[in-house]
């Protein structure tokens, strides 16, 4: 028995028959295999958009000098006092929306969408990239806009319901919160510790 089985075991938990060492192993192989390269893919994105908006990189690059400064790496804690690099990171996974497609499911019942009639066990799949870009939702989704994530007062607004870069439900991303404090640690440390020349001079 696991450290994790006993503690379960000892607090009267329900899960203690689910929680096996084969069902850790293959939830930590998930969270590494599945988290791994779409983490990098995405990172690849970001240093590639701030590339090619140096005027986008030049405002992050200045709310962390004024937020953080050189002294210190940058924090979860900094998560909240850095609306811009925040709404930068969300929109970088709006604009790249690397997993397009998200991971197939079935329907558990006959289900109506909108006059369509879906049958019981039907795989269905969500368009990330459509939701992403649907312009119902957001206002010139072609371009990269950070704003698109800030409300007038310039603060970190409640995203709208088509934006799914982890799924939604109870199959979603497992790593969801695990990959968005890494990626925000990232890139905030790469924009405090390298930054375009030309803004500079």
């Amino acid at each position: 028995m696991t450290k994790i089985n006993k503690e379960a075991k000892d607090e009267g938990s329900d899960l203690v028959d689910s929680l096996t060492d084969t069902h850790l192993t293959e939830t930590i192989n998930d969270l590494f295999g599945a988290g791994t390269d779409t983490t990098i893919t995405t990172l690849h994105w970001t240093i590639a958009i701030m590339a090619e908006y140096p005027d986008i990189q030049k405002k992050v690059a200045i709310e962390i000098e004024e937020v953080i400064g050189h002294d210190r790496l940058p924090s979860l804690e900094d998560r909240g006092r850095l609306p811009y690099a925040e709404a930068t990171m969300m929109e970088v996974l709006r604009f790249s929306s690397i997993v397009r497609l998200g991971v197939p499911h079935a329907t558990t019942c006959d289900v109506m969408l909108d006059n369509f009639q879906i049958p019981k066990d039907t795989m269905v799949v969500i368009n990330h990239f459509a939701l992403h870009f649907d312009e119902e939702f957001w206002d010139q989704p072609k371009c990269f806009k950070p704003e698109h994530f800030l409300d007038d007062s310039g603060s970190v607004r409640q995203h709208p319901n088509s934006f799914l870069p982890f799924s939604t439900g109870r199959r979603s991303c497992l790593g969801e919160s695990l990959a968005k404090a890494e990626l925000f640690l990232i890139f905030t440390w790469l924009l405090q510790n390298f930054e375009s020349a030309w803004w500079q001079r």
